[in-house]
C-alpha cells in the first residue's frame, strides 16, 4: 500500500525508495503507538515525507505549526511565512492519521484564507479508521468550508464504489445523502501523489518570495 502513495514520476527512483522507506517506518511505528499525541506526530511525519518527496522543505517552502492571531496552530502552511502573518498564506494543511468525526478538530486549524487540505491516513493499516468512518455531516461541513481531503488513493476508490452501491440500493433521504457524499468524493478528494504535484510549484519560487 505504501508504494502507492507516490507515483515514480513525481520523484527520482532514489527519492521514491527513500520516501517508501520513511513511510514504512512511520506506519510500523504508529501501529505500536497507543496515544493520540504520538499518532498526531506520525501523521505530521507522513505529510512531511510527502512534501520532501518533491523537494519541498520546512523553512524554505513551508512553515510548520504556524501560529495565527486566533484559533489553534496550523500543521503546515505554504509558502513559508512568519507566525501571525496570515495575509500571505496560500495553502493550509492539517494532518490526522485517523479521521472520523474528529476531523472537525483538525479542520479548526484551517480557519484562515487559502486552499485547505486535511491529510488523513484513513484506510492504511496504521489507521484505525477508513473514509466510511467520516459522517455525512462532517463531509458536508468540509464542503461548505471548501476543505479537501488527501488520502490513500485505493481508499478513495474503495469508498466511491461503496457509496455508488448504496445509491443504487437506497431511496429517499438516504439516497440523497449518499449522492451528496459521492459528489464530495469526486470533487474534494485527492491522492497523496496528487497533493504533492499540486504543491510542487512552490520549489520553483525564489526563496525571497517565500
Amino acid at each position: 500500500k505504501v508504494k502507492g502513495f507516490l507515483k515514480k514520476d513525481t520523484t527520482s527512483l532514489l527519492g521514491y525508495n527513500r520516501v517508501c522507506a520513511i513511510l514504512y517506518n512511520i506506519c510500523n511505528q504508529s501501529l505500536s503507538q497507543g496515544n493520540k499525541s504520538n499518532a498526531g506526530t506520525a501523521g505530521e511525519s507522513m505529510v512531511r515525507a510527502i512534501f520532501n518527496s518533491v523537494e519541498l522543505y520546512k523553512g524554505t517552502h513551508f512553515s510548520e505549526q504556524h501560529k495565527s492571531k486566533k484559533g489553534s496552530d496550523t500543521d503546515f502552511v505554504f509558502p513559508c511565512v512568519s507566525n501571525f502573518d496570515e495575509s500571505n498564506i496560500e495553502v493550509l494543511v492539517a494532518a490526522q492519521l485517523s479521521t472520523n468525526d474528529r476531523g472537525r478538530l483538525a479542520s479548526s486549524e484551517l480557519k484562515q484564507g487559502g486552499i485547505k487540505y486535511l491529510v488523513t491516513g484513513n484506510g492504511l493499516n496504521a489507521s484505525t479508521k477508513n473514509l466510511k468512518s467520516i459522517s455525512h455531516e462532517i463531509l458536508q461541513s468540509f464542503e461548505n468550508d471548501n476543505i479537501r481531503i488527501a488520502c490513500f488513493k485505493d481508499e478513495i476508490t474503495k469508498e466511491k464504489k461503496r457509496v455508488e452501491n448504496r445509491i443504487k440500493n437506497s431511496k429517499g433521504e438516504a439516497k440523497e445523502k449518499h449522492k451528496a457524499r459521492l459528489k464530495y468524493l469526486n470533487s474534494h478528494t485527492l491522492s497523496y501523489s496528487s497533493l504533492a504535484k499540486k504543491l510542487e510549484h512552490y520549489k520553483l519560487r525564489p526563496i525571497s518570495e517565500s
